[in-house]
C-alpha cells in the first residue's frame, strides 16, 4: 500500500508505510502532517491513522453535534479546581457591594414612595444615591475578575467533556465564553454552551440529569436583572435631570433588579458547582491535578 503526505500544501509520494514512519522519526513530518492512502480521497492527520497507532501517537477523534472533528483523549482531562474556586471567591465578594447597593436603593425607594415631589429630602436622596452608586461601582470592578474566572471554568469544563467524547456538544471551548461579547448571541449562546456541558457532565459521570430548573432560573434572572437595571438607569437619570417623580419607578426597578441579581449569582454558583462535582467523578478518565 502506497501513501502520500503533505508539507506546506505540497503533496509528496507515493511512498511506503515504512517511509512515512522513517520521516516521522527523523522529524521531517509531524504527528499533524496530513497523509492519505493512494486509493483514498480523504486526507487525515498522521496521528489519526493506523500508522499513527503503530508509531504510538494515535489520537481518537469524533464528530461533534455540528459536524466538527474533536480529539478524544481522556489523559488530557483536567480538574476545574482553581478556576471555579476563583470564580466562587469573586462572586462571594460581589455579594458585599450588591447588598450595599440594595440597601441604598431600598432606602431611596422608601423615601420616594412615602413623599410627594414637594416634600422630598434631597440631601437624603443624594446620600442614598451615593450609597447604591458606590455599591454598583464596586460590583462592576469585581465583575471583571469574576468574568475571567467564569471563562476559565466553562472553557476547561467544555474541553473536559469533549476530550471524553461528548459528541452532542456543538460549541467549541473558546466560544463558551466568547459569545458573551457578541451582541444578541450573548442572549442565548452562553446558556446553550453551559447546558451542553451540564448534560454531557451528567452522562459521563453516570448520573441522572437533575436540577435543570437551576439552569433556567440562573439565565432568566441574569437577563431579567440586566434589563431592569437599564430601565432603572433611564428613570433615575430622568428623575434627577428633568422630573423628580421619575425617581419612583427608577428606585423600584433598581431594587427589583438587585434582588434578582442576588438570585442569579446564587444560581450560577450552584450550576457551576454541580458541573465541577460531576467532572470530579470522571474517575476513569485519569483526571490530572496539575493546572
Amino acid at each position: 500500500m502506497s501513501w502520500f503526505y503533505k508539507t506546506d500544501d505540497t503533496e509528496h509520494g507515493p511512498v511506503s508505510a515504512d517511509d512515512i514512519k522513517a520521516l516521522y522519526r527523523a522529524n521531517t513530518i509531524s504527528s499533524k502532517t496530513k497523509i492519505k492512502e493512494d486509493d483514498s480521497f480523504a486526507w487525515r492527520q498522521l496521528d489519526q491513522t493506523e500508522l499513527g497507532k503503530e508509531l504510538g501517537i494515535f489520537t481518537e477523534v469524533i464528530e461533534t453535534g455540528d459536524g466538527a472533528v474533536i480529539e478524544v483523549d481522556a489523559s488530557k482531562v483536567r480538574k476545574i479546581g482553581w478556576r471555579y474556586i476563583g470564580f466562587q471567591v469573586t462572586v462571594y465578594l460581589i455579594f458585599i457591594p450588591l447588598f450595599v447597593a440594595l440597601f441604598g436603593a431600598a432606602y431611596q425607594a422608601s423615601i420616594v414612595l412615602k413623599l410627594d415631589g414637594s416634600n422630598y429630602d434631597f440631601e437624603t436622596l443624594e446620600l442614598t444615591g451615593l450609597i447604591y452608586g458606590l455599591g454598583l461601582l464596586v460590583m462592576t470592578v469585581l465583575s471583571v475578575p469574576a468574568l475571567i474566572f467564569y471563562a476559565f471554568t466553562v472553557h476547561r469544563a467544555m474541553k473536559n467533556v469533549r476530550y471524553l467524547g461528548a459528541s452532542e456538544t456543538s460549541i467549541s471551548p473558546p466560544w463558551t465564553w466568547g459569545f458573551l461579547f457578541i451582541p444578541f448571541m450573548n442572549l442565548v449562546k452562553p446558556f446553550q454552551a453551559v447546558s451542553e456541558i451540564w448534560t454531557a457532565s451528567h452522562r459521563l459521570a453516570g448520573q441522572k440529569e437533575t436540577g435543570n430548573w437551576q439552569m433556567t432560573l440562573w439565565w432568566g434572572t441574569w437577563l431579567g436583572s440586566a434589563v431592569l437595571m437599564r430601565i432603572a438607569d433611564f428613570f433615575i437619570a430622568a428623575g434627577w435631570s428633568s422630573n423628580i417623580d421619575n425617581l419612583t419607578p427608577g428606585a423600584i426597578a433598581l431594587v427589583i433588579s438587585l434582588l434578582i441579581a442576588i438570585i442569579s449569582n446564587v444560581m450560577v454558583l450552584n450550576v457551576l458547582g454541580r458541573i465541577r462535582n460531576l467532572q470530579n467523578m470522571f474517575g476513569n478518565a485519569n483526571i490530572a491535578d496539575e493546572f
